[in-house]
């Protein structure tokens, strides 16, 4: 198999602009920070995020080029692409969405807003706080969903190496952040 894309597309405010080439055998792996346009990348090349600009052939067949009018369907392009599942409420704000787990576990709203605010600040979200979780990045919505959905209950979590070494790395906002109790039932890691 080989690719060849040139992606020129914008996603809200963010202009992605990549250039991949990918020779038969060849691994590649799209590494960066949250926000980078990692999971953008993904979805042009699965055909759910239109681009603007640029080609993208899959062995040879065009699926995606703007300039002269080709754009395959999705269901026509032979890709296949597992989905980040967030789990966040969309209508909710980034500090209701990490709230909620605190409120539905009879924490009155005061204490639950000054919670959520306070572990958004310790992964970085704070800045965040009144935006809708679909107007992040995947890498920032994954955070959220730990801050929200995990930290209140603090039993058991699961997720991909890529969290493990995140929240174990030293220096880490997520490891620095970790309580004795989470510390010893998970190591600052998960699995």
């Amino acid at each position: 198999m080989s690719l060849q894309a040139q992606i020129r597309a914008t996603v809200g405010s963010f202009d992605l602009d990549v250039d991949l080439t990918i020779a038969p055998g060849e691994l590649v792996a799209l590494l960066g920070p949250n926000g980078a346009g990692k999971t953008s990348v993904l979805r042009a090349l699965a055909g759910l995020l239109p681009i603007d600009a640029g080609h993208i052939a899959l062995d040879g067949l065009v699926l995606d080029e703007p300039a002269i009018a080709i754009r395959l369907p999705v269901e026509q392009r032979p890709i296949g692409m597992v989905f980040q599942d967030y789990l966040l409420f969309p209508h909710l704000s980034v500090l209701e969405n990490v709230a909620f787990g605190l409120r539905s576990r009879g924490v009155g709203r005061a204490a639950a807003t000054a919670r959520a605010l306070s572990w958004l600040d310790r992964v970085g979200l704070g800045p965040e706080a009144n935006r809708k979780p679909g107007s992040l990045s995947g890498g920032r919505r994954s955070a959220l969903r730990w801050s929200g959905h995990w930290r209140p209950t603090r039993r058991f979590c699961s997720s991909t190496n890529r969290w493990r070494h995140w929240m174990s790395a030293p220096g880490s906002s997520y490891a620095e952040s970790c309580d004795s109790t989470w510390s010893r039932s998970v190591g600052c890691g998960c699995w």
